[in-house]
C-alpha cells in the first residue's frame, strides 16, 4: 500500500513494468527518429531563395490562449507526474493535482471554442480518398520534404491542417485528453465517483497516456519545423497568422 494520489491506495510501485518499458523504448525512437530525420533534412533538402510569404489569418486569439496553455500544462503535468511516479514528492502531488484540474477546465474551454466559432470543423476527417491522403502526406514527410517538393496540402479557412494532422489532433482532443482527464479525475476522487476499487488501474492508464502523450508532443515539436524555414510554422500560433511560401500558394 503506498501514499501516491492523496491517500492509500494498493498499488505496487512497479516502476518499470513492461507496458511502460515499451512506451520509455517508443518515445527514445521517436526522439532519435525526429533528430536523424532533422539532420537528413540540413544534409539533403536543396537551399531555397526567399521567395516573400502569403499570410492567412487561421488562427483565432481564444484558439491560440488555448494552444499555450495547453502547451503550459503538459509541460507541468509530465514533469509532475513523471517524477511523482518514480518518487513521490507532497509539493509535486499537489502541483499535479492542481494542474490537472486546470487541464480539465482548458479542456471544456477548447470544446465550447470549437461548438460556437466553427472552429471544430477543421477536426472533421473526410473519409473520402481519406487513405491516399494520409499516405500523399506521409510520403512527403518521409522523402518530398528531403528533395525540397512543395506540401501536398495547403492550409486554408475551411482545413487548416494537412491529412496527417488532422487525425494526430482530433485523436489527442478527443480521445487522448478525454482520457488523461477521466483517468486523472478517477485517480483523485474515485468515492465520488462510485469507483474506488479502480484507483490503482486510473493510475496506470493515466501514466500510460501520460507517456503516449510526451511522444505525441516529440513529433509536434518536430514537425512544426517543417515549414519553409524553423519558425515559419510556430509564428502562426503567435500572431494567429498561418504562412507559406509565396511560390507555394495555389
Amino acid at each position: 500500500m503506498i501514499n501516491i494520489w492523496g491517500s492509500d491506495i494498493n498499488y505496487t510501485p512497479d516502476y518499470w513494468p513492461l507496458w511502460l518499458v515499451i512506451l520509455a523504448v517508443l518515445a527514445a525512437l521517436t526522439l532519435a527518429g525526429v533528430a536523424g530525420h532533422f539532420m537528413l533534412r540540413k544534409v539533403l533538402a536543396p537551399k531555397r531563395e526567399a521567395a516573400g510569404e502569403h499570410k492567412l489569418y487561421l488562427y483565432s486569439l481564444p484558439v491560440r490562449v488555448w494552444h499555450w496553455l495547453n502547451a503550459l500544462l503538459f509541460a507541468v503535468l509530465l514533469a509532475t507526474g513523471l517524477t511523482n511516479h518514480f518518487g513521490p514528492s507532497p509539493m509535486l502531488v499537489k502541483i499535479h493535482h492542481i494542474a490537472g484540474q486546470v487541464f480539465v477546465a482548458v479542456w471544456i474551454y477548447f470544446i465550447v471554442i470549437n461548438i460556437f466559432t466553427g472552429n471544430g470543423k477543421h477536426y472533421l476527417i473526410q473519409l473520402s480518398g481519406f487513405t491516399g491522403r494520409i499516405i500523399r502526406q506521409g510520403m512527403f514527410y518521409l522523402f518530398g520534404i528531403m528533395k525540397g517538393e512543395p506540401h501536398p496540402f495547403h492550409s486554408s479557412e475551411t482545413c487548416k491542417f494537412n491529412p496527417l494532422q488532422q487525425v494526430a489532433y482530433a485523436g489527442v482532443v478527443y480521445v487522448l485528453m478525454p482520457i488523461l482527464a477521466v483517468s486523472g479525475l478517477l485517480a483523485l476522487y474515485p468515492e465520488f465517483m462510485g469507483l474506488a476499487g479502480m484507483k490503482g488501474m486510473a493510475v496506470r492508464v493515466h501514466l500510460a497516456f501520460g507517456v503516449i502523450s510526451l511522444i505525441f508532443i516529440i513529433a509536434h515539436l518536430y514537425l512544426c519545423t517543417c515549414g519553409g524555414y524553423m519558425t515559419q510554422l510556430l509564428k502562426g500560433m503567435i500572431d494567429g497568422y498561418h504562412r507559406e511560401d509565396s511560390s507555394e500558394k495555389h
